[in-house]
């Protein structure tokens, strides 16, 4: 008997929106849901670890697996790349397991868009931009410089939501958290 495919769940949002959090108590309630770990060519914060929360590629090693068709997708994001290896996500999903991408809007486009893979977007929206400015502040980890950069392209991704299947406003985290857990719930039947 073939084994079911599994379905790819994306994660996306404007930095600050809690994003990462969402994902970790999916992960946790869903044992058939991976994590997806994305590459970067951005600096790793202090409280990262390779291949758990990244994989911290040199922009040169980027490029060369682009070159090289290894990512499902990519993208240049606040001045660095950001890709989802193809090779795990695949093996992945042949076993019937459903993978879990944190994504940005331009990476939940071409997911979407390609039909190999079934995938389910979920669009984490702030209540307004005010709170989520006070939210990368509170971080503490982003110069004034990136914070501003972040709340620009926040502005842009609100604007790229639509073509997103859901879209959950992140007012209060414990309750966001439950409206996604039950969107991939549903989604998993």
């Amino acid at each position: 008997m073939k084994t079911k495919q599994g379905k790819l769940f994306v994660i996306s949002g404007p930095s600050g929106v809690g994003k990462t959090t969402i994902c970790k108590e999916l992960c946790a309630s869903f044992s058939n849901l991976k994590w997806s770990v994305s590459c970067t060519t951005r600096q790793k914060r202090n409280q990262e670890v390779e291949g758990q929360d990244y994989y911290f590629l040199s922009k040169e090693k980027f490029l060369e697996r682009i070159q090289q068709d290894g990512f499902i997708e990519y993208a240049l994001v606040h001045g660095n790349y950001y890709g989802t290896p193809k090779k795990e996500i695949e093996e992945s999903l042949q076993k019937g397991n459903n993978c879990l991408l944190e994504i940005d809007v331009q990476g939940g486009r071409k997911v979407k868009s390609d039909s190999a893979y079934t995938s389910v977007l979920i669009f984490i929206a702030p209540p307004a931009m005010n709170t989520l400015l006070e939210r990368l502040h509170g971080r503490h980890s982003d110069t004034e410089e990136t914070i501003q950069k972040r709340i620009q392209n926040a502005q842009k991704e609100m604007k790229d939501a639509d073509f997103y299947d859901y879209i959950v406003v992140n007012e209060n985290l414990q309750e966001c958290i439950e409206k996604v857990k039950k969107i991939v719930s549903d989604q998993m039947m």
